[in-house]
């Protein structure tokens, strides 16, 4: 058996390589770029909108990643300098962003805001560093009932963890509580979109050790489990989903649809 690799560095090799570069793409594909834009990605994690972002711009224009966790913001530092992407990577906290009012054209949170413990005064802080008319996208999971087999996976973690962690990251937002926060915070033209994509994972064989692995830097239920104790419950978890797995392969692969509501607003005036 191999031995598994550091949270985040599994967190980038399958949780982004499947599930959030694609998402990246949708994010980006509304939130207009153009030449010299000053983008700031907030809860970057591995830097996959950064990077994304990066590849489009072709160097014209100033990116930024900031996360809290130095462990990704580490990884990510490392998958960009690979790709040859200038980016600057930050250490910190959307409560307090290290950097002056109307310093960005562009905000991006993709699957972060969930997690935020004052929804509001992060949108608030988003706000000030905004530049005059300056657009904030966000990417936000809607229902774990919308999200295929990330909820057959998520009912058999809960289910032999004895822990709710894994509804954390789904269904915290609706379109209308959504809209009522960043009116709150300051930003209008608002947006909101309710998308479905399928999702495209490698081999099914190897499907519920890459969820649990990647899944392990961010999911309560997997903080503090040894490699042993994780590769168990792979195990485990792969039993209870056995006949899901099968009814959602595809040739040599597990297809699945996956929803989140994708958001754009623009800063009023005013602000």
């Amino acid at each position: 058996m191999s031995t598994p690799r550091p949270p985040a560095e599994s967190y980038e090799a399958f949780m982004v390589q499947y599930r959030f570069r694609p998402w990246a793409i949708e994010l980006l594909d509304r939130a207009e770029l153009f030449p010299g834009i000053r983008m700031l990605d907030i809860a970057c994690g591995t830097g996959i909108v950064a990077r994304v972002a990066a590849s489009r711009l072709n160097g014209d224009g100033r990116i930024v990643g900031i996360d809290m966790n130095p462990a990704m913001i580490e990884v990510a530092r490392r998958a960009a300098a690979a790709e040859e992407f200038a980016i600057e990577w930050v250490v910190g906290k959307v409560e307090a962003l290290p950097f002056p009012d109307r310093s960005f054209d562009l905000i991006t949170i993709q699957q972060g805001l969930q997690f935020f413990p004052d929804k509001l005064g992060a949108l608030h802080e988003c706000a000030r560093v905004l530049g005059p008319g300056g657009t904030l996208a966000i990417g936000i999971w809607s229902s774990l009932e919308k999200q295929g087999i990330q909820q057959i996976y998520a009912e058999a973690i809960e289910h032999l963890t004895g822990s709710a962690s894994m509804h954390v990251s789904y269904g915290t937002v609706t379109e209308s509580s959504l809209r009522a926060l960043l009116l709150n915070a300051g930003f209008d033209q608002i947006s909101i979109e309710e998308v479905t994509i399928d999702i495209t994972y490698g081999d099914p064989d190897s499907f519920v050790t890459g969820m649990v692995e990647g899944t392990s830097v961010g999911v309560p239920a997997m903080h503090g489990r040894s490699d042993s104790k994780r590769a168990e419950l792979a195990v485990a978890v792969e039993v209870e989903m056995r006949d899901a797995l099968a009814r959602s392969t595809v040739g040599s692969r597990v297809v699945t649809p996956s929803t989140s509501f994708i958001v754009k607003a623009r800063l009023a005036k005013g602000q």
